[in-house]
């Protein structure tokens, strides 16, 4: 149990970068005052969290419902990460595409998109989330979520 935590710890951390998110984000508020700055890292968070919450609990089933299998998943999962992976040995940043980052700057409000959506949520995060569940086998505490049937 102990070391699926510090697994997942070390994939979220890794995936979702919160030393990366935190540069993005100043940027794209700079408008805001503090207050409106703490408001909006707090949705983000809170909603980016909600996200990957709802991925690791529904995400097998809809796996199941979309005809995919788990070791399709993985596999699709794992060349996500390792393009991850590069780019950070790389120290090449995909970030946001240009109208992304126009319309961010545009906005008064941030927290939905681009900070939870797709910065903290994004797909190696949405990815990892999953796969990390499929690994959970009887220690999970809610037994409805740990359903191993569907995986």
């Amino acid at each position: 149990m102990h070391d699926l935590a510090i697994q997942a710890f070390t994939t979220f951390f890794v995936t979702i970068g919160p030393l990366d998110i935190a540069g993005l984000f100043m940027p794209l508020c700079v408008q805001a005052d503090a207050a409106a700055r703490r408001s909006m890292a707090l949705r983000g968070t809170l909603v980016g969290a909600g996200v990957l919450f709802a991925f690791a609990l529904s995400g097998a089933q809809l796996l199941h419902l979309l005809g995919i299998s788990l070791p399709a998943f993985r596999l699709a999962g794992g060349v996500l990460l390792m393009l991850l992976a590069i780019e950070m040995v790389f120290a090449r940043h995909s970030n946001l595409t240009i109208p992304e980052g126009q319309e961010a700057h545009s906005k008064n409000d941030v927290s939905i998109f681009p900070l939870a959506v797709p910065l903290i949520a994004g797909p190696g995060a949405i990815t990892s989330a999953i796969l990390l569940m499929s690994q959970v086998k009887g220690d999970c505490p809610v037994i409805f979520i740990c359903d191993n049937d569907v995986r």
